[in-house]
């Protein structure tokens, strides 16, 4: 739930998006049972370890981009290499996808409410 909507969720994981709305709805339930400073910190260490993880992924896919771009300007094109070249080209549409995809998830994991905001954001409708 690291700040995903279901949806999205549910095409990452491959799971049925109703799955992946009941497993939400659990977890949901747990944190109104728990809901401590504990939880607080264990929720802020989880968004950190992913944004790190993020940023692993995303080290590596510019490294791989930039290796790829590198190697398909050294590509003299001819009989020989038109293969070579139109499947490095297909990686390395894919390799900017991906990084992308991974930008996209890191800013939703960084824009997500932390424990105390959204604790709040509860309270402030129980109010209304």
């Amino acid at each position: 739930m690291n700040g995903i909507d279901p949806l999205p969720a549910a095409k990452i994981t491959g799971y049925d998006i109703k799955t992946v709305r009941r497993h939400y709805a659990k977890f949901m339930e747990h944190v109104e049972k728990i809901a401590d400073k504990d939880l607080a910190e264990h929720f802020k260490a989880n968004r950190t370890r992913a944004i790190y993880f993020y940023d692993l992924r995303l080290d590596r896919l510019l490294s791989e981009e930039d290796q790829l771009e590198l190697t398909i300007s050294k590509i003299k094109l001819n009989n020989n290499n038109l293969k070579k070249y139109s499947l490095l080209m297909k990686r390395l549409e894919q390799v900017k996808q991906m990084v992308l995809d991974v930008f996209d998830l890191k800013e939703k994991v960084s824009n997500a409410l932390s424990f105390s905001e959204i604790i709040y954001v509860e309270g402030t409708k129980e109010n209304d």
